[in-house]
């Protein structure tokens, strides 16, 4: 049996709040203004849905700032687009990206992790609240705790095993700028701890050195290394239940080069990623998942108007399951065209479709014809609110069961701050998965309420519940997960 590290729980909120308790004290208002002058725009980046006014600018860094709370947030950044009308999607591949959608909406969030903010169009990663400098070398230690209780941890209708929960989250970045180039190294970490169920307790890791290169004003290149310490947790799959969570490995590489300057008419992007993934535990269940898979994309983006691109994306990946026997390897081809609109500081949108053909090397399996698609819809009517909508249809290769599963998507998600110290969070998210091979479908309905408050520009507390309801057409598969949660975030 695992045995519950507590003391390491203890040690690393103890050390991260001390270190914020000293810094403030040593920081004069003057040191920490000129600070703020020596930092560009990475150190400052905004990481909430909530943008400042075009006109307005954003204010320094002090106690009560709305600025500052939505530094700290735990929220996703909204996806902004750039003058010259781009998306600039990433390739940065985390361990929730390496999730097909429905594996996604079974798991809880807090096990998925936050993560260092990646702005679009960056590799690299974004450090959240003031940074230590050393010679040169900016350092952003952060960390989020939850404590809480999770209804169903294995997501089924029989047998139930529920738990009192603990997940540390620390953070940090490195960041270093030479020569107009940013390069980064970061570390996060997501531990969970289940008392009652220490069997699906999980320790995992992510590793990533990148850098954002700036070569001439229309050449840029974004490289990333990434190596993820990861599992999948029992339940969040298709194939038979394994006696603990199953641990996977995967060293990744990707790039995206751009050439093109920002108020340029026309913008080419090319993404390339290479990921080796391997399970070290329960090979019975998971031996036909160890997985080599690349992928490369190219789009063309061509501003119409001041405000409108048109852009065309090919795109293929190439996934090669290393058991001789798997009859999953595939190749999956991608041709979609789409439209990006940014209206103002406020208002933007993009959405982009097309045909994807899933060809399988297994002669048994039947090959997937059909449409792609990606959007999503960003507004602010007002400087303290957010509104983001968004939706998917991808095709994703099988977990256990059917040859293939189509999963279409949709979420709302929305944040407001009711003051300069208070902010809530709401969010749903339904994924309907459609079984090819087998006669399943899926309907997982998620939604999620959070409120946070600032006690201090570096600590926010938080209290939360999420609910997860899965309907099927088969009789086993419907399962109920209620979570509730604190969480404290801190940094510096």
């Amino acid at each position: 049996m695992k045995q519950k590290n507590y003391g390491f729980y203890f040690c690393i909120t103890t050390l991260l709040m001390v270190s914020c308790f000293s810094s403030k004290a040593q920081e004069a208002p003057q040191t920490q203004k000129n600070d703020d002058k020596n930092t560009d725009q990475y150190a400052n980046q905004k990481i909430s849905t909530i943008p400042a006014p075009a006109s307005q600018e954003i204010p320094d860094p002090v106690i009560g700032s709305p600025f500052i709370l939505a530094t700290l947030t735990s929220q996703p950044a909204a996806i902004e687009i750039d003058a010259s009308g781009s998306t600039l999607l990433n390739s940065v591949t985390t361990s929730n990206e390496l999730l097909s959608p429905g594996e996604l909406a079974l798991v809880p969030e807090y096990a998925l992790g936050k993560g260092s903010p990646i702005q679009p169009g960056s590799m690299t990663a974004h450090g959240i609240g003031a940074p230590i400098k050393i010679n040169g070398l900016f350092i952003y230690p952060s960390a989020l705790l939850y404590v809480g209780n999770n209804s169903n941890i294995i997501g089924t209708n029989s047998s139930v095993i529920t738990s009192p929960l603990e997940n540390l989250q620390p953070n940090i970045v490195i960041e270093e700028k030479y020569h107009g180039n940013r390069y980064t190294a970061s570390y996060q970490g997501n531990y969970t701890r289940y008392s009652t169920s220490p069997v699906d307790d999980t320790d995992h890791h992510q590793f990533q050195l990148a850098g954002d290169m700036l070569f001439t004003h229309r050449a840029k290149l974004g490289w990333n290394l990434g190596l993820d310490i990861d599992s999948d947790p029992r339940g969040s799959t298709d194939h038979n239940l394994s006696p603990s969570p199953d641990i996977w490995h995967a060293s990744t590489i990707s790039s995206l080069f751009t050439y093109g300057s920002d108020g340029a008419i026309g913008r080419i992007e090319t993404e390339a990623m290479l990921e080796h993934k391997r399970y070290v535990n329960n090979p019975e269940t998971t031996a036909g998942y160890n997985l080599d898979e690349s992928d490369l994309a190219t789009r063309f983006i061509y501003r119409v108007a001041p405000a409108t691109s048109l852009l065309i994306e090919v795109r293929q990946i190439n996934s090669d399951y290393q058991l001789s026997t798997s009859p999953n390897t595939n190749t999956d081809r991608r041709l979609l065209l789409g439209i990006i609109w940014h209206a103002n500081t406020f208002t933007s949108a993009s959405f982009k479709i097309g045909a994807v053909r899933k060809n399988f090397i297994d002669s048994d399996y039947s090959n997937y014809s059909g449409l792609n698609w990606d959007g999503k819809f960003n507004w602010s009517p007002l400087r303290t609110s957010a509104l983001e909508l968004s939706t998917t249809q991808v095709c994703s290769d099988s977990s256990g069961e059917g040859q293939y599963i189509v999963n279409r998507t949709f979420e709302a998600d929305w944040t407001h701050s009711w003051s300069a110290f208070a902010q809530s969070h709401l969010n749903l998210i339904q994924t309907t998965s459609d079984y090819y091979g087998a006669v399943r479908q899926d309907r997982t309905t998620s939604y999620s309420v959070e409120a946070d408050y600032l006690l201090r520009r570096w600590l926010k507390l938080g209290v939360g519940f999420t609910q997860t309801r899965r309907s099927s057409t088969q009789a086993d598969i419907p399962f109920i997960r209620n979570i509730l949660f604190l969480n404290v975030m801190g940094s510096l």
